[in-house]
């Protein structure tokens, strides 16, 4: 502007009508800015528009992975049938699991729920934000956490069978047997793995109670969340064996409590949840650009 004022003055313009011009040609510039901006926001806002529930699903399923998912549980020798269970902020469900090569390729339930959707939307990510380019990455390392997961998961799940030192039950497959049997464990595993990871380190002892189940058996209940499983409880089986399972129980969780493979994982979930959250970061900026 400093150039056409000079060259303005040199051709004998007066200064008052240099300057107006120039305020004009300032003001046509601006607004030609401004429409820019506004076609562009509005274009990417089109863009997001036709994806904004899976945007929303996909930032919700975000919130929740960790290690206490049920994928912890898909492990191939499992004695037990592999539910696709709904997901809880107790009993969180996002994560799909399959084995591949001898290791494990974790990935979204939501990439799966509406497969061709999600790698568009994911396509349009990549594109406008460079932090996307690491998503496939970053399902690796997770992957690899859960099969860690998995391996201190399937210990637990041996010890609370034990015949020595353990429960001396074994899980319960009531599905399989005609009638079926109830007897047997259900969730000592799992909420024994679930403890040790809430309470690692904090020599923090868990309560049970044992109750009537019917008018033959008694269950394992815990004390501070006795609708755990509201039907069968960590447990079912005679007073005897549900006596001893509580022991075996509160034992169980205090060894795995202290076990160090539970603090490694809980640090390697820090990371993977640090990461987690800059792509939230950008879905609830999407969202709430899409919301004004």
């Amino acid at each position: 502007m400093a150039d056409y004022l000079h060259a303005g003055l040199n051709m004998g313009k007066p200064r008052e009508e240099l300057l107006e011009e120039l305020a004009q040609k300032y003001e046509r510039s601006t607004r030609q800015i401004e429409r820019y901006v506004a076609d562009t926001e509005a274009r990417a806002a089109e863009e997001w528009e036709e994806f904004i529930d899976l945007i929303e699903w996909f930032n919700d399923s975000l919130s929740r992975i960790g290690i206490k998912d049920w994928v912890v549980w898909n492990f191939h020798d499992a004695p037990w049938p592999i539910f696709d269970v709904p997901s809880t902020d107790k009993h969180p469900a996002e994560l799909d699991a399959e084995s591949v090569y001898g290791g494990l390729k974790v990935g979204l339930k939501i990439e799966k729920k509406d497969e061709s959707r999600f790698r568009r939307l994911l396509l349009h990510l990549k594109r406008r934000y460079p932090e996307f380019k690491k998503f496939e990455e970053w399902k690796n390392r997770f992957g690899v956490l859960i099969k860690e997961c998995q391996d201190i998961a399937r210990d637990i799940w041996l010890a609370a069978e034990d015949s020595k030192d353990g429960t001396g039950m074994r899980m319960a497959q009531p599905l399989l047997a005609v009638p079926p049997i109830r007897e047997g464990l259900y969730h000592v595993p799992k909420f024994t793995y679930d403890f040790a990871v809430d309470n690692y380190r904090k020599n923090i002892r868990p309560v049970f109670q044992v109750v009537k189940h019917d008018d033959r058996l008694y269950k394992l209940v815990p004390e501070d969340d006795p609708d755990y499983d509201p039907e069968n409880g960590l447990a079912i089986g005679s007073q005897e064996a549900i006596e001893r399972c509580k022991a075996a129980t509160i034992k169980l969780c205090e060894w795995y409590s202290r076990d160090q493979r539970i603090g490694e994982i809980k640090e390697k979930e820090k990371q993977v949840k640090d990461q987690a959250t800059i792509f939230q970061g950008i879905l609830s900026t999407i969202l709430a650009d899409l919301a004004q």
